[in-house]
C-alpha cells in the first residue's frame, strides 16, 4: 500500500475514534470538552417599571388652609421641595410600594365605606398632580374616622398634626418661635429664679391664661391703663402684630438689674438698661444685645428718646410679679 495513502487512512479513522467517544451514546455525558457540546442558557431578566409621580401639596388646618406647601417629583428624577426637600427619596419609595395609597389619590375613597364620627382635627391637604400617567385630584381631612384613616395612609407624603399646631400657634403667638438658651443666672435668689422661669415656660407655650392667673394673683402691672384681662390684653396685641410673649422671652434672657424704691422691697427689673438712670451708662455690651434682639431702628429709637422704653419685666425679692410694661 503507498505509504501516504496508508497514513490518511490512519488519521482517519483516529479522528472518527475521537468523534464517537465525544459524543457517546444517547444520554451519556462522555468526557470530551470540546465547546461544541456544551449548551448555554442565559436567564430571562424582567426591568421593573419605574414609579412615576409628579405632585404638588398644600396642607394646613380648615383656618389657614396654606400653612405648607410641597413638590414632588418620583421617577429617573428624584427631588422635593417644602417639608419633602429631605424626605423625597423615602415618600416616592412609599408611594411606589403602597398600592392602597395609590388608589386613594387616583379614585378618592370608597363612597360606600362606614365613617366612625370621630373628629381629629381641622387638618386639611389637597394633593393634584399626576401618578402614573393618571390624574391625582385628592382632598384630605380628619374630619371623622375615614378622615384620620386615610391621613394616616398618606402620612409619609404629609406633615404630622402636631407641626399644624405649632404652625397654627406660631401664627398667634410670638412666643411660640422665640429662641429660648435659658442663661443660669445663679446670682438670683430662689424665687425670683422661680418665677422667672415659669414665665419663661408660659410665653414660650402661649399659655396667657396661666400668665393671667399669675398676674391677677400677684397684682403685676400689665399696660399703663386699667386692663383686667391680661389674657385678652396680650391676645389683642399679638394679632394686632405686636410680640409682647417673644419680647418677654428675649428681655429674662439678659442680665437683670435691680431697683430699691425704699419701701423694703428689692425687685431684680430685666433687662438691666430699664433701671438705669442715665441711657448714656448702657455699655456697649448692652446696647449690642438690645440690638441683637430688638434691632437698630428700636435702638436708634431708644437713644433719640433717651432711654430704654422696650418691653421690662420685674420680680420682688419675694418672688411676686411685679410687672410687664413697655413704653415711657
Amino acid at each position: 500500500m503507498n505509504y501516504r495513502r496508508q497514513s490518511r487512512l490512519m488519521l482517519t479513522a483516529a479522528t472518527l475514534v475521537l468523534l464517537a467517544a465525544a459524543c457517546g451514546p444517547a444520554g451519556d455525558t462522555g468526557t470530551g470538552t470540546d465547546a461544541t457540546t456544551t449548551t448555554s442558557t442565559t436567564p430571562t431578566t424582567t426591568i421593573p417599571s419605574v414609579f412615576v409621580a409628579e405632585l404638588t401639596l398644600t396642607i394646613g388646618t380648615n383656618d389657614r388652609p396654606e400653612e405648607f406647601e410641597a413638590t414632588l417629583q418620583c421617577g429617573a428624577d428624584i427631588a422635593g421641595t417644602g417639608h419633602l426637600a429631605d424626605t423625597a427619596a423615602k415618600a416616592c419609595d412609599f408611594l411606589g410600594g403602597s398600592s392602597e395609597a395609590q388608589v386613594l389619590l387616583l379614585q378618592g375613597p370608597a363612597t360606600d365605606r362606614a365613617c366612625t364620627e370621630i373628629y381629629g382635627g381641622g387638618e386639611v391637604a389637597g394633593i393634584i398632580g399626576t401618578v402614573n400617567g393618571g390624574a391625582v385630584a385628592a382632598s384630605i381631612d380628619r374630619a371623622n374616622g375615614c378622615g384620620i384613616a386615610d391621613w394616616d395612609l398618606l402620612q409619609p407624603i404629609l406633615v404630622e398634626p402636631y407641626d399644624l399646631a405649632r404652625q397654627n400657634a406660631a401664627g398667634d403667638c410670638s412666643g411660640v418661635t422665640a429662641p429660648i438658651e435659658n442663661p443660669n443666672q445663679a446670682e438670683l435668689p430662689r424665687l425670683v429664679s422661680e418665677v422667672r422661669t415659669a414665665l419663661l415656660t408660659e410665653a414660650a407655650s402661649c399659655d396667657y391664661e396661666g400668665l393671667a392667673d399669675r398676674a391677677i394673683a400677684d397684682g403685676t402691672n400689665v399696660s399703663f391703663g386699667d386692663d383686667d384681662d391680661p389674657a385678652a390684653f396680650w391676645r389683642d396685641l399679638e394679632s394686632a402684630g405686636g410680640t409682647p410673649m417673644a419680647d418677654m422671652i428675649a428681655v429674662l434672657q439678659l442680665a437683670p438689674g435691680t431697683m430699691d424704691l425704699g419701701q423694703g422691697t428689692l425687685f431684680y427689673a430685666w433687662p438691666a438698661v430699664a433701671v438705669l438712670e442715665d441711657w448714656n451708662e448702657a455699655t456697649s455690651e448692652q446696647r449690642s444685645e438690645l440690638a441683637d434682639l430688638f434691632g437698630a431702628e428700636a435702638l436708634a429709637d431708644w437713644d433719640s428718646f433717651g432711654g430704654y422704653i422696650g418691653y421690662r419685666v420685674g420680680i420682688t425679692d419675694a418672688g411676686a410679679w411685679a410687672f410687664f410694661v413697655a413704653g415711657d
